[in-house]
């Protein structure tokens, strides 16, 4: 059933539609960063996201919520104080990525490191 991802990331992007427009939310399926330059701004960001979320009877599985975190890691990377910085665990498997002995493998080194492209 690969299309119910699909379904559901359209749906939320629907639902924030608005949101994503104003730059008050970044989506990525069902995840929902919510940026802010203070915890002021972010409660403000934050409670319209609630609002929307309610308005269309959306529910937030709370154990899965983080609040006003000023770092926090995404789709692999470490973002803090407006910057990103690649994850440990990216870092990790680089460095323990053993050496390749076929195309498929250095494929997929390539691959693998070319996610540092953006800090090099």
């Amino acid at each position: 059933m690969s299309g119910i991802p699909d379904t559901m990331s359209e749906g939320v992007n629907h639902v924030f539609r608005d949101l994503l427009k104003e730059g008050i939310v970044i989506i990525y399926m069902d995840d929902i960063i919510i940026p802010s330059i203070d915890e002021l701004d972010g409660l403000k960001r934050l409670s319209r996201v609630l609002q929307t979320a309610s308005e269309y009877g959306l529910e937030l599985n709370l154990k899965e919520c983080n609040f006003l975190k000023s770092k926090i890691e995404f789709l692999g990377y470490i973002i803090e104080n407006g910057k990103m910085s690649p994850s440990l665990d990216k870092t990790v498997a680089v460095q323990n990525f053993p050496e390749p002995e076929s195309v498929k493998q250095v494929q997929s080194f390539i691959g693998l490191t070319g996610y540092f492209r953006k800090f090099i």
